[in-house]
């Protein structure tokens, strides 16, 4: 297991020491770009009765969004979480990396549907709009999907209260999740809002 994946779960841990079960203390949108450490902590989210996951965002990264997007919706067909609504985010002149072992691994059963994927602007402006509480933003690859909301959605800095990034925070300029979009992280660091990165020195390895 990545140290990462362990200091997520340290964090969570440590945001809802206090609630009670069954009252999510904690909503969240998880960002994720298909890596297989990123199964395991959306896996974790789902699971603890403390965190609501409110969305899912797929994008571009250690897979591509559309096939990010049909992992993502294989997981929650397996955990009955179909309800979660999950959106694509794709940014012009970021590739991805199209990991061999991400791609073939799978998360889940395929669900019935064909649903389009939505695009991640929707998804946001509707949690944003109906839900109440400030969310918990959590960037499991780049932070470019939270970037683009800051420009593209007035509601972005009014409801999010931090994000937490995984990422190298002693060497960023060799971290994967930063070199997808080295101005996300200037964009979001110039915002005001917490930034928190939850990754040791091992971020960005698969």
């Amino acid at each position: 297991m990545k140290k990462g994946f362990a200091y997520l779960l340290f964090f969570l841990f440590t945001l809802i020491a206090d609630a009670h079960p069954w009252d999510p203390a904690v909503h969240v949108i998880v960002t994720t770009d298909g890596g297989l450490d990123d199964m395991r902590a959306i896996t974790f989210l789902l699971a603890d009765p403390t965190v609501q996951v409110t969305a899912i965002i797929a994008a571009d990264g250690v897979l591509t969004a559309p096939d990010t997007w049909e992992k993502v919706r294989q997981l929650l067909e397996r955990y009955h979480h179909e309800g979660i609504p999950v959106g694509l985010y794709r940014r012009g002149g970021m590739a991805a990396k199209g990991c061999p072992a991400a791609r073939a691994f799978r998360w889940g059963p395929d669900p019935g549907d064909t649903l389009p994927p939505p695009p991640a602007d929707s998804v946001a402006a509707r949690i944003f709009r109906f839900l109440p509480a400030k969310i918990t933003w959590i960037s499991l690859g780049s932070l470019a999907p939270a970037a683009h909301l800051l420009g593209s959605s007035s509601s972005f800095l009014q409801k999010t209260e931090k994000i937490l990034w995984s990422a190298d925070g002693d060497d960023l300029q060799h971290c994967f999740n930063y070199a997808l979009d080295p101005s996300a992280y200037q964009r979001v660091g110039a915002s005001g809002l917490p930034l928190h990165i939850i990754c040791g020195p091992d971020a960005g390895n698969l």
